[in-house]
């Protein structure tokens, strides 16, 4: 897949005010079908695995 020169504010549905983003580049609301392509082909590499992840201690989020 060919790289993209374009440059655009990403998941800008997540402000609540968007007001103050910069007007001379596109937002967008989600992300956009070539990044959809490319995570689904980096998960057909890795098999469709969903490693298993273990956490020693409290996680504070």
């Amino acid at each position: 897949m060919a790289k993209s020169n374009t440059t655009f504010n990403k998941m800008v549905a997540d402000f609540d005010d968007s007001s103050n983003l910069p007007s001379d580049i596109p937002s967008l609301k989600s992300h956009t079908p070539p990044f959809y392509i490319k995570l689904l082909l980096a998960w057909i590499k890795m098999e469709f695995k969903n490693p298993k992840v273990e956490v020693s201690g409290n996680i504070n989020s």
